[in-house]
């Protein structure tokens, strides 16, 4: 480790032992501070007044011009304010920051969009008035615009936030059907283009062989591609929008939905967008952006809609959120070159509404069209990461924060401090850790609440980072994510349920301790077929000291039905440096299927050297003491792996007798627990992390030791788990 981040961890190890109290004491003080001026905006203000209380400003981009000096406080009275807002070459100091805030008892929001319904005239028009093919329910925007892509949206209302779809072919806005899936069947009714197969190479010239993710060049034609044999229905997908660039105009179409699927909602709403508010904005558009500045605290207000991104912080340093709601475009908040923004009792909402599904995004396609190659994006600009990090940032905290509805969120950057966050209903990764560009180095993530979402830790990418500390965390991944589509009419099994970890075989440092893991079987997935658990199904090999990934003192229990019971987990590969001790594993249902699965390895490492081992399971612990592996296994770790493990029911204080998800559900470990004290002595640089064994030297394992208050996550703490409510 080199000295700055060296330095960072040191910073952060002692940020992490600070009281909360003390804690408490410094962010209230950067709101008490004597300003050395105070402006005021209202919605009835206006900009030529001199922005006092009794004449305040009416935009809050003329009140932020008019903020010069470190204590400057700029107060927003209650209302919407209509787009969006720049702060640049702003700069506080350390403890007298500039203060952009709600006016007290009131609630300010800043709404990025470019055209709400409304205005002296008709809004929409039917778009069959110049249109044959046109929907009956669709309609076109009576306004031109300039921008290269006015296809964001969301409805305008009061209540839950609502994103609208953002279709990326119009044959998808107008489609009859509502399906998705690979029709072969040439008597299928449901029309749909020819799916060309992804990077079929079909070219003799070798150049043509090596261009990636199946681009099109001028020496490389068509023929790279080949038909893949079957049709893509085209699909409605929910109430959205789609962008004319030839016309420049916006088309929206707000047929009801009829899915028809327990436990998600269905759009039943006002087909006609002239009785609807709607916020339409471009791709293009952000709603708050912060650059060049520093020492800021931004507090107790909404900031809504935008396009790819409602926020973006950039160059920005010790500029501080608190109390912000964020009502996410296809992004909430980027940072880039950003060090020391903190996030608090903030709440991040996607709106992804529940008529939309993880392959509405995820199954982009190739068609041919009039000899063209064209790509159906379905859905996949609708949602993206509610947050997207950068490797230049540093020294990140997110605390007491929510993150709900939408499709993933990613961390980055050097110091990354993630803790008593609550996240729920992502379709994909619950934490991405590692994406392109988006590495994690000096990572803590702790004490969080992460449910419902397909992978609780990402580090799948392509950046190897590290060290990552993972401690004291509730996953809960047993309620399910809509992820599949209806295929056909009928169709209910839309389900899919999440595993905690998506590795790849170099992922940096990693430590795994004192987390508790409530997880149910998957149907139909190729996990399924392997592990519940997966950290360690893709260990490197011939490289023990640089990545290892260490496991000790967590809670696995897997919910396993007949149908689909596969071993509860991988074991790490013997020549991997990952030691795994001190865990309990305990699954409900079939209890004669094998409980440990080792993939297919060779000692000495590389396999062409060494000797060769071939896969195998164990049906419990006694049977893994007694293998060849666990022989093997102790050439990196001298107890051998898992050799101080537990195979018991956890016996929580409260918890559903079959496993399944129960809402008064309490993990935290009762009298009767055979995993009080029962857990192996950490690592010291692991010890000194956790507040539990730091403070108290419990060896409780699990997320919640005996005794411990309920574990408070999100805004304010005010989300008790479990239950969440």
């Amino acid at each position: 480790m080199n000295g700055s981040t060296g330095s960072i961890k040191r910073r952060w190890v002692a940020r992490l032992h600070r009281p909360a109290v003390v804690m408490a004491a410094l962010a209230l003080s950067a709101t008490t501070i004597d300003a050395q001026t105070t402006y005021y905006v209202s919605p009835t203000g206006n900009d030529s007044n001199a922005g006092t209380l009794q004449a305040p400003f009416q935009t809050i981009q003329r009140g932020v011009n008019a903020l010069q000096a470190p204590g400057d406080i700029l107060e927003l009275r209650g209302g919407a304010y209509v787009g969006s807002v720049l702060i640049s070459n702003k700069h506080g100091l350390a403890g007298q920051p500039i203060v952009i805030r709600s006016y007290s008892g009131e609630r300010a929001s800043i709404d990025g969009y470019l055209w709400p319904q409304g205005g002296t005239g008709p809004a929409w028009a039917p778009a069959s008035l110049d249109d044959a093919g046109a929907h009956p329910d669709e309609f076109v925007s009576t306004t031109t615009f300039n921008e290269a892509s006015v296809n964001r949206g969301a409805f305008l209302q009061a209540g839950a936030y609502t994103r609208l779809v953002t279709y990326s072919r119009l044959e998808d806005l107008r489609a009859e059907n509502a399906t998705f899936e690979r029709i072969t069947s040439a008597q299928d009714p449901r029309p749909g283009p020819p799916v060309l197969s992804a990077c079929a190479v079909t070219d003799t010239d070798p150049a043509c062989q090596e261009l990636p993710d199946c681009s099109v060049s001028p020496t490389c034609p068509l023929k790279r591609y080949k038909p893949a044999g079957y049709r893509r229905p085209w699909v409605y997908m929910g109430p959205g929008l789609w962008f004319n660039e030839a016309t420049r105009r916006v088309h929206v179409r707000l047929s009801p939905t009829s899915n028809a699927i327990a436990g998600l909602q269905d759009y039943q709403g006002e087909t006609d967008p002239q009785k609807v508010k709607l916020a339409v904005t471009g791709r293009h558009l952000v709603t708050l952006r912060v650059e060049h500045s520093s020492h800021m605290l931004v507090s107790n207000l909404d900031v809504r809609f935008g396009g790819d991104q409602t926020m973006w912080l950039r160059h920005v340093q010790d500029v501080t959120f608190d109390h912000v709601n964020v009502w996410a475009g296809a992004r909430g908040v980027r940072t880039d070159h950003a060090t020391r923004t903190a996030f608090e009792h903030c709440r991040f909402d996607g709106g992804v509404p529940g008529w939309v599904f993880r392959s509405d995004i995820k199954d982009a396609y190739r068609f041919l069209l009039a000899g063209r190659v064209e790509r159906n994006g379905l859905a996949e600009q609708t949602s993206d990461g509610l947050m997207a990090g950068h490797e230049t940032n540093a020294e990140t905290r997110i605390a007491y924060s929510e993150f709900v509805n939408a499709h993933d969120l990613y961390l980055a950057g050097t110091g990354v401090w993630f803790h008593h966050n609550w996240i729920r209903n992502l379709h994909d990764d619950c934490l991405f850790l590692d994406a392109p560009e988006y590495g994690v180095a000096d990572a803590r993530i702790h004490e969080n609440v992460i449910e419902q979402c397909l992978a609780g830790i990402s580090m799948a990418g392509e950046e190897v980072g590290g060290p990552k500390y993972i401690y004291r965390n509730l996953f809960d991944l047993r309620l399910p994510t809509a992820s599949f589509r209806p295929r056909n009419a009928g169709d209910r099994n839309v389900w899919r349920y999440g595993h905690p970890f998506k590795f790849r075989r170099l992922d940096g440092p990693i430590a795994l301790f004192h987390n508790t893991f409530l997880v149910n079987p998957q149907h139909g997935t190729e996990e399924s077929l392997q592990a519940a658990l997966l950290h360690y199904r893709d260990t490197p090999l011939g490289e023990p000291l640089e990545h290892p990934r260490r496991s000790f003192n967590n809670i696995f229990v897997v919910n396993m039905d007949i149908a689909s019971d596969v071993p509860i987990t991988y074991l790490p590969d013997p020549s991997f440096a990952g030691p795994t001790d001190g865990n309990n594993y305990f699954r409900f249902g079939d209890a004669s299927a094998a409980a440990f699965q080792i993939a297919g390895y060779c000692l000495p490492a590389p396999c062409p050297l060494g000797q060769t081992y071939v896969a195998k399971t164990f049906s419990n612990l006694q049977a893994l003491y007694q293998s060849e592996y666990f022989q093997h296994s102790k050439g990196v770790y001298a107890p051998g792996s898992e050799a101080h493990s537990r195979e018991a029911d956890p016996r929580f204080e409260s918890y559903s007798p079959n496993g399944s998800f129960s809402s008064g559900d309490d993990v935290r470990l009762s009298w009767r627990s055979p995993l009080r004290e029962a857990g192996i002595l950490l690592p010291k640089e692991l010890y000194l992390l956790d507040r539990y064994t730091a403070a108290e030297g419990s060896r409780d394992i699990g997320c919640c030791p005996y005794g411990s208050a309920a574990l408070r996550v999100g805004v304010d703490g005010r989300r008790t788990s479990p239950p969440v409510q």
